[in-house]
């Protein structure tokens, strides 16, 4: 376990495998796929999380999202093609988080710690 100087009481667990030693290296969540199933549940707003990434990124990012949900909203079936605007975006790889099951794998990139894209 790993902790910080200022914050002692806080572990933080690292891994190592073959491909070497990871704290939290996630892939990008990506959610679009499910923005019906999610304003059905009742969810009200979603967040771009953009710290890391470029207005580029944020700015398209964004439209999908929110064409998703518009669709969603109106009744439309989902647009397929969200996916592949946003697989067009530099990214970690994505994930679908714990919006379904999958094995561990999926969660992390074991293979890069940096965005990239097609």
């Amino acid at each position: 376990l790993l902790s910080e100087a200022h914050r002692p009481e806080e572990k933080m667990a690292a891994y190592e495998d073959e491909h070497g030693t990871y704290i939290m290296n996630s892939k990008d969540l990506r959610a679009v796929q499910h923005v019906e199933r999610l304003t059905k549940m009742g969810v009200h707003s979603l967040k771009i999380e953009g710290r890391t990434k470029s207005f580029y990124y944020c700015a398209r990012t964004a439209q999908v999202y929110r064409k998703a949900i518009d669709d969603a909203v109106a009744g439309k079936p989902f647009d397929e093609s969200l996916m592949g605007t946003l697989e067009s975006l530099a990214h970690r790889g994505y994930t679908e988080g714990f919006l379904r099951r999958h094995t561990h794998d999926t969660y992390q990139n074991y293979d890069y710690g940096y965005s990239v894209s097609d």
